[in-house]
C-alpha cells in the first residue's frame, strides 16, 4: 500500500505531533530493524507512543512490542535520551525530514540532543549533540555531496523548493522555467508534492494536469498558490482517510473512502510497513492495475462511440440543408474573399460563428 510519506503528509503530522512538546521520554524500544518506538509521558495525555519507520512514516500509536534484548542502537538512544524532555518537534522547511529537539539533565548541567529522521531514499534515524555531531545512527550512508558517519557533523540534503513558504513570484519562476512534460509532473517533482497530491491540487484549482507548465497564465499560477494555501489549512487539524491505495490527512475529491479516523495517526495505524508482499501477490496487483486501466480505456471508447453515433445521426438528419449550405459556400468562394464570405454567412441565423483564421464554420443544428 503506502511506500513512504510525502512532504504534505509530514506537514500534517508536524501539526499533529505538537502534543509531544515538553513530553518526557520514559522508554525507547527497537523491536524491528526498521522500527523505533519512543514512549513519552505527555502533559494532559499521559503515556504516548511514537512509532518511527525511517524512510516510510511516523505516527502516534497505541500498542508496541518489546524485545528481550535491546539492540546496541537502542541502548545508545536510551543512554542519552532516557528522562529527557522534548523541547521542539518540527518538519525542516517542506523537506521529508523530521526533527525532535531534546534536553536532558546530566548532573548539574542541561545537555541538548537532536533526533533527525530522514524519509528520503531508504531513510534513517540519527542522534546528534547540540552542535549536530553524529553520536549514532540507525544506518550509515555516504553520497557524493554528504555522508552520515559517527563523530562527523550531520549535514542536511540540498534543500528543494519550499512550497510551505512560497509566493506567487517564486512559484511563477519555477513553473515557467520547468521542462516537465505536464503540470502534474511539475507539481509532483519540482514543487515536491508527490504524484497523488499534485493530481489533487489540479482538481482543487480546476486546472488540466496534462497542460504544459509553460502554458500557464498568471491567473492559473495564482490559483495554484491559493490551492496550496487551502491544503495547508486542511492539514492544520488532519483526519485520517483510508482508501484502497492511500491513507491521507484530508478527503480526496471523487475517491471512495473505506474508513475515516479522527486524526491522521490513527489512519496510519492501519498500515504495517514491515509486512512482506509475496512476488505472486505483486504480480496479481500489477495485473489488476493493467486490467483496470484497460477497462477504463474500453469505457472511454464506448462513450466516444455513443457520442459520435449521436453526432452522425444528427448530421444525417440535416443532410439536405447542410449539403445546400456547403454548395452556397463553395459558390461564394469563387467570387468573394474569406472576409466577405464571413460577412455573408453571419447573416444566416443557424450559423453560430465563422472562424476566418482556420476557415471553419460552426452551425447550430
Amino acid at each position: 500500500m503506502k511506500k513512504n510519506i510525502t512532504s504534505l503528509e509530514l506537514y500534517a503530522l508536524d501539526n499533529e505531533l505538537q502534543i509531544l512538546d515538553n513530553a518526557k521520554v520514559t522508554q525507547i524500544y527497537h523491536p524491528e530493524n526498521e522500527e523505533v518506538i519512543f514512549q513519552f509521558h505527555a502533559r494532559g495525555k499521559g503515556k504516548t507512543l511514537l512509532r518511527i519507520f525511517p524512510g516510510k512514516f511516523l505516527n502516534i500509536t497505541q500498542t508496541r512490542e518489546s524485545t528481550l534484548r535491546p539492540s546496541g542502537f537502542c541502548m545508545q538512544l536510551r543512554k542519552y535520551l532516557s528522562g529527557s524532555i522534548v523541547r521542539k518537534v518540527y518538519q525542516k522547511d517542506s523537506e521529508r525530514i523530521f526533527i525532535i529537539n531534546f534536553e536532558n539533565k546530566i548532573g548539574d548541567k542541561f545537555v541538548k540532543y537532536n533526533i533527525v529522521i530522514e524519509f528520503i531514499n531508504k531513510g534513517t534515524l540519527i542522534l546528534t549533540d547540540d552542535k549536530w555531531n553524529v553520536i549514532t545512527s540507525m544506518s550509515y550512508h555516504e553520497w557524493d555531496v554528504r555522508s552520515i558517519k559517527t563523530r562527523e557533523i550531520y549535514t542536511f540534503p540540498t534543500p528543494r523548493f519550499d512550497w510551505k513558504n512560497t509566493d506567487f513570484k517564486e512559484l511563477k519562476k519555477l513553473i515557467q522555467s520547468s521542462d516537465m512534460k505536464n503540470l502534474a509532473t511539475c507539481l509532483a517533482t519540482e514543487v515536491s508534492f508527490g504524484g497523488l497530491y499534485a493530481e489533487e491540487l489540479c482538481k482543487e484549482v480546476k486546472l488540466d494536469p496534462k497542460m504544459l507548465p509553460t502554458d500557464l497564465k498568471d491567473s492559473d499560477i495564482k490559483k495554484i498558490v491559493e490551492g496550496i494555501g487551502v491544503f495547508k489549512e486542511k492539514v492544520l487539524t488532519p483526519n485520517g482517510f483510508v482508501y484502497e491505495k492511500h491513507v491521507t490527512p484530508f478527503e480526496l475529491i471523487g475517491e471512495s473512502i473505506l474508513e475515516k479516523f479522527e486524526n491522521y495517526s490513527d489512519g496510519l495505524n492501519t498500515l504495517n510497513p514491515l509486512q512482506k508482499t509475496s512476488p505472486y501477490e505483486k504480480k496479481i496487483i500489477s495485473s489488476k492495475a493493467v486490467v483496470d486501466q484497460q477497462e477504463k480505456a474500453i469505457l472511454d471508447l464506448k462513450n466516444k462511440i455513443e457520442l459520435n453515433t449521436i453526432k452522425g445521426e444528427l448530421v444525417y438528419g440535416k443532410y439536405s440543408s447542410l449539403q445546400k449550405l456547403l454548395e452556397i459556400v463553395q459558390s461564394l468562394k469563387k467570387t468573394k474573399t474569406w472576409v466577405e464570405l464571413g460577412e455573408e454567412l453571419k447573416k444566416e441565423k443557424k450559423i453560430k460563428s465563422v472562424d476566418l483564421k482556420n476557415k471553419k464554420i460552426v452551425i447550430d443544428l
